[in-house]
């Protein structure tokens, strides 16, 4: 179990200073893949509190349950209701003050069950943080906006008022006749893929406010999400941006990550030569074919310029990514392999992506939608000017003077030819920027924040 310590305030406590024990339950998405954002974020926000008091559950649906070591694999519907046993069986023996769910780790019978056991346990707490948001998860899909011709803001407000069918008493035939009317009133040819997506993204929005509406404090990752729920969802709620730790084993290690870098850049290139690094999850949504098609025009013009790619990626991209760059890959374009590359969650992992880090002149981040946006943020406190997609949460970053930003391909080539050539001027004003990152950002700083949260969360019951 997870153990918070917190002084009270004599307000409550009659004039004395007593210490108790936060207990929190922390449940969050487990992917097959055993990486994403949210488990990264937990790992953050945890890191300070010792594993044997660290009380977490990892739910995947349609795959598989998590409880710190042990896995049980779902694959039908016997196993899927194993799933929601162990789940259940996991809060009522810890008991906890509070329930830190995080995205969209439940089903809507798991959620049903936490609505039951608030009423049976009124002090306990639940914070619900929203890391994405499930509307723009669909309006912003790559592939959703080529299957439904694009994702007009009609189409999308059809979808949302489809989405609060799935926590009624209503046929699934019934909800099949809904998306076959949505389809047919937009025109969108009818088959039986694009009727499954339609019902899975809207039982995810359906899902998501469903939580928040059972959460007593909702919490986003950035103002950009919270702008974009009381727009959408009508649900308002706390900011607590995301944090990172790279920039403080950067500062432990900077002699080695600094050395390493060095080396490698000496063995694979000569003096002169310019960097160019893309560090995520490789993906249509990132924008990076935008980023190899402005790369490709910059080549022409300057024949020391080189581009990396940096992330976990499905072969099938990198096909596609590889004949988009022609005679260019293997030869200017180039992708670090998948089983060499590490993730930033321990001390070492965090070290070795330091290194990759350090490596570039410039690490661009063309996503097309980002809720909060780490990679900009960990790239700046490795000291390696960054140029972004100046969108969503990231305009933020550009605001702020952490970024630069673009708008478009044509832009991205621009700016990115325009840094290049002057790379040494900003590279001065690196440190200025880390400086904002280490205030703002730091995993720390979340921490702080977070257990402030939960203690006046619990404040709430205790209050006479």
């Amino acid at each position: 179990m997870l153990n918070f310590y917190f002084v009270t305030t004599e307000k409550y406590l009659n004039s004395k200073f007593v210490e108790k024990i936060m207990k929190v339950l922390c449940v969050y998405p487990h992917p097959p893949s055993g990486v994403n954002g949210v488990m990264s974020f937990v790992r953050e926000l945890y890191s300070d509190i010792p594993s044997e008091d660290f009380s977490k559950v990892g739910v995947w649906f349609d795959l598989y349950y998590t409880d710190e070591e042990k896995t049980l694999k779902a694959f039908g519907s016997e196993d899927k209701q194993k799933i929601k046993e162990s789940f259940m069986q996991k809060v009522k023996s810890e008991n906890p003050q509070i329930i830190h769910l995080n995205s969209y780790a439940l089903d809507k019978d798991c959620v049903s069950f936490l609505e039951e056991y608030k009423k049976e346990n009124p002090t306990t707490k639940i914070v619900y943080t929203a890391h994405s948001l499930a509307f723009q998860d669909f309006e912003r899909d790559s592939y959703e906006k080529k299957l439904f011709r694009g994702i007009s803001e009609g189409l999308l407000s059809e979808v949302l008022n489809l989405a609060d069918l799935h926590f009624q008493n209503i046929p699934e035939e019934e909800k099949e006749k809904r998306i076959l009317h949505i389809l047919r009133k937009f025109d969108i040819p009818a088959n039986q893929e694009r009727v499954e997506r339609l019902k899975i993204r809207s039982y995810m929005i359906g899902l998501q406010k469903k939580l928040m509406g059972i959460a007593d404090e909702n919490v986003f990752v950035s103002e950009f999400l919270r702008e974009s729920s009381k727009r959408v969802y009508g649900i308002d709620g706390k900011v607590i941006e995301n944090g990172v730790s790279i920039g403080e084993t950067y500062e432990n290690y900077k002699d080695e990550i600094e050395r390493a870098s060095s080396n490698w850049r000496k063995r694979f290139h000569r003096d002169g030569d310019l960097l160019i690094g893309y560090v995520g999850r490789i993906t249509e949504n990132k924008g990076i074919f935008d980023l190899l098609r402005a790369f490709k025009r910059l080549s022409k013009e300057m024949n020391n310029v080189y581009l990396y790619f940096s992330g976990p990626y499905l072969d099938e991209t990198i096909g596609k990514l590889a004949k988009e760059a022609g005679r260019l890959f293997g030869k200017r374009v180039f992708f670090f392999r998948k089983d060499t590359l590490p993730q930033p969650f321990s001390e070492g992992e965090k070290i070795g992506m330091s290194k990759i880090y350090k490596t570039f002149d410039l690490v661009v981040y063309p996503s097309n939608y980002e809720p909060f946006g780490l990679v900009p943020l960990e790239s700046i406190s490795c000291g390696t000017p960054t140029l972004v997609r100046d969108v969503d949460n990231l305009s933020t970053f550009v605001k702020e003077g952490l970024c630069e930003g673009f708008k478009d391909e044509a832009d991205l080539y621009r700016k990115m030819k325009e840094m290049l050539l002057n790379i040494d001027e900003h590279k001065k004003s690196i440190n200025e920027k880390k400086e904002i990152v280490r205030k703002k950002y730091y995993s720390s700083v979340m921490r702080k924040n977070y257990k402030k949260l939960f203690k006046e969360t619990l404040y709430l019951r205790e209050a006479p």
